[in-house]
């Protein structure tokens, strides 16, 4: 079983890491009570090297939008997923998550068994 999550904006982080770390234990723990299943995990980010000195998301932003686009980073996605034999299940956080639904949908699901996608949604008051 191969758990492959989707970076926001950021990129792959060590915190971002850290959590798909602690996620694939809990999913470990919750559905392979007797040790059978091997799973693995995989991390894809927009970048090609660690982008975690960004100071705020609005310059995140930018250097998505100039260097790397959500049609690249579609590329890299299907590449890098395409790459991993096995069941799959995708986790898409942020702009991860809108590359499954607005490019990659039907690609994705000819591959993966489940999808999840963690959107934030800031609303200004």
């Amino acid at each position: 079983m191969n758990i492959i999550f989707v970076a926001d904006i950021f990129g792959v982080t060590e915190e971002f890491n850290h959590l798909c770390r602690q996620v694939t234990a809990n999913i470990e723990r919750l559905f392979d009570e007797n040790h059978s299943l091997n799973v693995k995990y995989h991390l894809i980010g927009p970048y090609q090297h660690d982008m975690s000195k960004f100071l705020c998301e609005q310059e995140a932003y930018q250097y998505f939008i100039q260097h790397v686009n959500l049609d690249g980073y579609v590329n890299v996605l299907e590449q890098q997923v395409s790459a991993i034999s096995g069941p799959k299940i995708l986790i898409g956080f942020s702009v991860g998550g809108v590359l499954f639904g607005n490019y990659a949908l039907k690609v994705i699901l000819s591959i993966a068994l489940v999808l999840i996608v963690f959107i934030v949604v800031k609303f200004g008051i």
